[in-house]
C-alpha cells in the first residue's frame, strides 16, 4: 500500500513538471524513493534480526543457558558484584553442557555417569552458587566450607534419586527455622530452641508429603506423568521434562523475586500521589517558576558548591516521595510537577526494564514448553507407523481421531505445566507468610481460617456451576455436530426435498434443532455470566477487603511499612490460592483426567493389538451349512 501511495504521488507530480520545473521535481522524487528504499530496507532488517532470534532461540542448550544465566544475575542482591556474572556464566555453561549430553525425544538415552542425565553436577553447582551469593554467615570462608559441603551432597542425592527428599529436607529446615523466630520461643534458651526447631523439622519431613498432597493436585499432576509416560522411555521421559522444570523454574522464580521489587516500587509511587495537597493557582505557577529558576542556577553552578547546593535545597517532607524528586517550593510541600518527575523516573528506571525483562523471560518460558510438547505429539504420531500399520488401524477404528489424541496430550502437558509454573512464580510472595504469622501469630490464626472458610463456599458454588456449564456445552456440542450432518444431508438432498415436497417436515425439523440449541446456549452463557460476576464481587468486595484489613493492623503494629501494602496484600492472596490450589482449579483438573483417560484408553488398544489379543468375529455356521 505504502508502495502503490508513493507510484500514485510520482504520477501526480509528474504532471507539474514543467509548471515547478523539472529539476525540483526530479529531486523531491528521489528523496521519496530513497525514504521509502529505506523504510522497506529498515522493515527487512528488522524481520530478518527477528528471525535470528528465534532460530537461535530454537536450540534448547542456548535456552537452558539463558535461563539459568538470567535468572542468577536477577537473584543476586547486588548487580554490581563482578562475581555475580561470572557465577551466572559458569551455571550457564554447565546447564548447556548438561543438556547437550542428553538426545531428543524418540532416541535412547545414553548411559551417563554420576547422574549427569538427572542434572546432578549442575544443581550441586547451583547450590553451592547460591550459598555463596546468601552470604549466611556473613564470613568468606564459612560461606566456602558450606557450600564445598553443600555442593556434593545434592549432587549424590539428586544422581540417586532422591531429589524430592532433598526438596522435603529443605522445606522441613525451613519450617523449624521459621519456628524459632516466633515471639512466643524467643526467650527460650539456645539449647532448648535447637532442640525445638530439631523437632518441628522432624515432623515436618514426616508430615509434609501428606499435607502437599492434599493442599496440591499431586496425585492428578501423577496421573497426567503416567499417561504421558505410556508412550516415551521413563528414563528420557524424566531427563526432558528436569531440563524443562529447571529451566522454568529459574525464570518463574526469578519474575517473582522482581515482581516484589516492582510492586514496591509501585506502591511508592501511588502513596505519593496521595502526598499531593490542594494548592491556589498562583502558588502552582509559582512553584513552576521557581522550579525552572532553581533548575538553571544548579546547571551554572560551580563543581564545588555542588555539594552545599544540595544541602541548601529543600526535600520531600513526604516518606513515600523519591529523593530524587526534590520540589523547589518554600514550604517544602510534594507537588503535582515533583510527582510528574518521580513517575518518569519510575517510569524509565522501573516500568521499561520490568516489562522488557518478563516479556522476553515469559517468550523463551513459553518457547521451552511449547518444544518439549510438539516433540511429545510429534512421536505419538509417529509411533503410530512403526509396526508396519497395525496401530494406525487400531487409531482409526477408535471413537476418536489421531488429531484429538494428540490433543488430549498436549492438553495434559500444558495444563499441568501451567499449574506448576503459577505456583513457582508465587513462590517469593509466599515466602513472606512466615514472617507475617511470627510477627501475629494470634491475627495469622484468627483470620486466615475465615478466609479459608468463605473461599472453599465461594469455590464449592463455583465448581458446582462449572459443572453445569460443562454439560450444557456437551450437549450443546452434540446437538451442534447433529445440525451440521442434518444441513450437510438436507443440502445434497435438496432435490429429494423437492421432488416429495418435504420442504415443511425439513424446515420443522431445523427449526426445532435450532430452538433447542439456542436455549441450551443461552442457559450456558448465564451460567457463564453468574460464574463471572461471583468471581469478580468475591475477589474486589469480599476478599480484597479482608485483605485489607489484615494489612492495615501490620501497619498499625509497625510491622510493615506502606512501601510494602501492596506486596503483602498479594502475599496473602497468594497464600490463600497456594491453600485452595485444588478447589479453584477444579476445572483444569477434571479436563486432565478426562484426556489423560483418553490416552489411556488409546494405549491399552494399541497394547492389545500389538500383542495378539484383538477381538476375533466369525460367522457361525449352522448344522445344514
Amino acid at each position: 500500500e505504502a508502495s502503490g501511495g508513493v507510484v500514485g504521488l510520482l504520477s501526480a507530480t509528474s504532471k507539474n513538471r514543467t509548471r515547478y520545473g523539472a529539476s525540483q521535481i526530479d529531486r523531491a522524487v528521489f528523496i521519496l524513493r530513497g525514504g521509502q528504499m529505506e523504510k522497506l530496507a529498515g522493515d527487512a532488517s528488522v524481520s530478518a534480526l527477528a528471525e535470528a532470534l528465534f532460530v537461535t532461540f530454537t536450540d534448547g542448550h542456548l535456552r537452558t543457558a539463558l535461563c539459568v544465566g538470567l535468572a542468577r544475575v536477577a537473584l543476586s542482591q547486588s548487580h554490581k558484584d563482578p562475581w555475580v556474572y561470572l557465577h551466572a556464566l559458569t551455571l550457564g555453561f554447565l546447564a548447556a553442557y548438561n543438556a547437550e549430553q542428553l538426545p531428543d525425544i524418540g532416541k535412547p538415552v545414553p548411559n551417563l555417569a554420576y547422574g549427569w542425565q538427572d542434572y546432578a553436577p549442575f544443581l550441586g553447582a547451583s547450590a553451592a552458587s547460591y550459598v555463596i551469593g546468601v552470604g549466611l554467615f556473613q564470613n568468606v570462608f564459612y560461606d566456602l566450607a558450606s557450600a564445598a559441603l553443600v555442593a556434593p551432597t545434592v549432587w549424590l542425592a539428586v544422581a540417586h534419586g532422591q531429589v524430592w527428599q532433598v526438596l522435603q529436607f529443605g522445606c522441613a529446615f525451613a519450617v523449624g527455622v521459621a519456628v524459632t523466630h516466633l515471639p512466643a520461643v524467643r526467650d527460650v534458651a539456645r539449647h532448648l530452641l535447637l532442640a525445638l526447631a530439631g523437632a518441628v523439622s522432624a515432623l515436618a519431613y514426616v508430615w509434609l508429603p501428606a499435607f502437599v498432597a492434599h493442599i496440591f493436585p499431586v496425585h492428578e499432576l501423577e496421573q497426567g506423568y503416567a499417561a504421558v509416560e505410556l508412550y516415551v522411555d521413563a528414563l528420557q521421559l524424566r531427563s526432558a521434562v528436569q531440563g524443562v522444570l529447571i529451566g522454568s523454574a529459574h525464570i518463574q522464580l526469578s519474575l517473582g523475586f522482581l515482581g516484589l521489587w516492582y510492586l514496591r516500587k509501585s506502591q511508592l509511587r501511588k502513596n505519593a500521589l496521595l502526598s499531593i495537597k490542594v494548592q491556589p493557582p498562583d502558588s502552582v505557577l509559582t512553584h513552576i517558576q521557581e522550579s525552572a529558576t532553581h533548575d538553571e542556577s544548579t546547571l551554572t553552578e560551580p563543581m564545588h558548591n555542588t555539594h552545599s547546593a544540595r544541602n541548601r535545597s529543600p526535600r520531600v517532607s513526604s516518606p513515600v516521595a523519591s529523593r530524587r524528586a526534590r520540589p523547589s517550593d518554600a514550604k517544602g510541600e510534594f507537588v503535582a510537577l515533583d510527582f510528574a518527575k518521580m513517575v518518569l523516573h519510575f517510569m524509565v528506571y522501573v516500568a521499561v526494564p520490568y516489562l522488557v525483562f518478563r516479556t522476553f523471560m515469559e517468550a523463551v518460558d513459553s518457547l521451552n514448553a511449547s518444544r518439549f510438547t510438539q516433540s511429545l505429539t510429534q512421536h505419538l504420531r509417529l509411533s503410530l507407523l512403526e509396526d508396519g500399520g497395525t496401530s494406525l488401524v487400531t487409531a482409526a477404528a477408535s471413537n476418536h481421531t489421531i488429531s484429538t489424541h494428540a490433543g488430549s496430550l498436549e492438553g495434559v502437558i500444558k495444563k499441568c505445566f501451567n499449574l506448576v509454573t503459577r505456583k513457582l512464580f508465587s513462590v517469593p510472595k509466599l515466602m513472606l507468610i512466615p514472617a507475617i504469622i511470627a510477627r501475629q501469630p494470634m491475627l495469622s490464626l484468627g483470620v486466615l481460617p475465615v478466609f479459608l472458610a468463605v473461599d472453599a463456599a465461594k469455590c464449592s458454588f463455583v465448581a458446582h456451576v462449572t459443572t453445569n456449564i460443562e454439560e450444557f456445552e456437551q450437549l450443546r456440542s452434540e446437538m451442534a455436530s447433529k445440525q451440521a450432518r442434518m444441513e450437510a444431508h438436507d443440502t445434497s438432498s435438496a432435490r429429494a426435498i423437492q421432488d416429495l415436497k418435504a420442504t415443511a417436515f425439513t424446515r420443522n425439523q431445523w427449526e426445532n434443532l435450532s430452538v433447542r440449541i439456542a436455549n441450551t446456549s443461552q442457559r450456558k452463557q448465564a451460567l457463564e455470566l453468574l460464574r463471572g460476576y461471583v468471581r469478580w464481587l468475591y475477589w474486589s468486595d469480599i476478599l480484597t477487603p479482608g485483605i485489607e484489613c489484615a494489612v492495615a493492623w501490620l501497619l498499625q503494629t509497625g510491622q510493615i511499612d506502606v512501601g510494602a501494602i501492596w506486596v503483602y496484600a498479594r502475599a496473602l492472596e497468594d497464600g490463600i490460592d497456594a491453600l485452595l490450589t485444588r478447589s479453584r482449579a477444579e476445572a483444569e483438573l477434571a479436563a486432565i483426567k478426562t484426556d489423560a483417560l483418553r490416552i489411556t484408553s488409546l494405549y491399552e488398544a494399541l497394547a492389545k493389538d500389538r500383542n495378539g489379543l484383538a477381538v476375533s468375529c466369525a460367522v457361525a455356521v449352522g448344522e445344514e451349512g
